[in-house]
């Protein structure tokens, strides 16, 4: 038994695959960034509050070490107070969770792409479980996204998406799907649209 193909539930299908990817990569960065930080600034506390580190006898002088040790404590102590306002773990552990996410949703669409096509784009009622499941979860990552990403790092991965996968029109291009393809010179959004060119797309769910 086969399911009834709806061109555009399947062309809407593909750009959340395509989109699934561009988070991935997207919140890969993200979440490297923000872990980088996240232990530099750990690290700069453990420092400063180590009485070992701090009886060193280069600090114990009048002069410049003297001077460098009560500067860095005081750096020590203003980012002791600044960091429940960083909340740089929260951030490198929420980009982590949705870099995972957005990774396991990526591959699992990817195996419902290649089963469609190699059954001739005729979806099949285990498809459409899939495909439905997939539609929930991609839902439920989707609301934890940032709320304002960085435009700079989007164009990043949305040009390493669209030199990997390609687009709708080229991966079901019989006259069937060819109806339905995207419009000359598109591009993907945060939220699976479909857009041209010339138009941003730093949209964000």
């Amino acid at each position: 038994m086969t399911i009834a193909l709806d061109r555009d539930e399947l062309r809407r299908f593909y750009d959340a695959y395509r989109t699934a990817y561009l988070n991935e990569k997207y919140y890969a960065r993200r979440q490297t960034k923000f872990s980088r930080l996240n232990d530099t600034y750990e690290a700069a506390l453990a420092i400063g509050a180590s009485g070992t580190i701090g009886s060193w006898q280069i600090w114990n002088t009048a002069g410049l070490g003297g001077k460098m040790w009560a500067a860095f404590g005081g750096v020590v102590a203003l980012l002791v107070v600044l960091k429940p306002f960083f909340r740089l773990a929260h951030k490198a552990e929420r980009s982590s969770k949705l870099y995972i996410g957005y990774k396991d949703l990526h591959f699992d669409l990817e195996s419902v792409v290649e089963d469609i096509e190699r059954n001739d784009f005729v979806i099949t009622p285990e498809m459409q479980v899939l495909l439905s499941t997939a539609k929930k979860r991609y839902k439920t990552l989707a609301l934890e996204d940032e709320v304002e990403p960085v435009a700079k790092l989007l164009e990043e991965a949305q040009q390493k998406v669209n030199a990997e996968i390609a687009p709708f029109s080229k991966w079901c291009p019989a006259p069937p799907c060819a109806e339905v393809s995207s419009p000359p010179g598109a591009e993907i959004t945060r939220r699976g649209e479909v857009v041209p060119q010339e138009v941003s797309h730093e949209t964000h769910q």
